[in-house]
């Protein structure tokens, strides 16, 4: 297996072969949950974008938990727009839910 100038395999990606480009499996910092929320939502500051994107191309755990944060946060949102219109139902009809 010959190896390129970055220690790599010359079959591996683009990315991994580039010069001064050091592989990011070595950085042992993860995503955390409140940035992978603000990441989903669109919220997240515009200086931890680039570093959060670039985290997500390699890191299967945190794409693991992304799809999971991104199903809950969508659940979440559908829980609420059904409680809000049972709350307006039961408002305009005079019944409420254990009606």
């Amino acid at each position: 297996m010959r190896r390129g100038n970055n220690g790599f395999d010359d079959a591996a990606p683009l990315w991994m072969r580039l010069p001064g480009r050091t592989f990011p499996m070595s950085d042992t910092s993860h995503i955390s949950d409140d940035e992978l929320e603000a990441y989903y939502m669109g919220t997240v500051a515009e200086s931890e974008l680039v570093r959060i994107v670039e985290h997500l191309v390699w890191c299967t755990n945190c794409l693991r938990r992304l799809d999971f944060t991104e199903g809950y946060i969508d659940a979440m949102r559908r829980a609420t727009i059904v409680e809000g219109f049972d709350r307006v139902r039961a408002v305009s009809t005079g019944t409420s839910r254990e009606d």
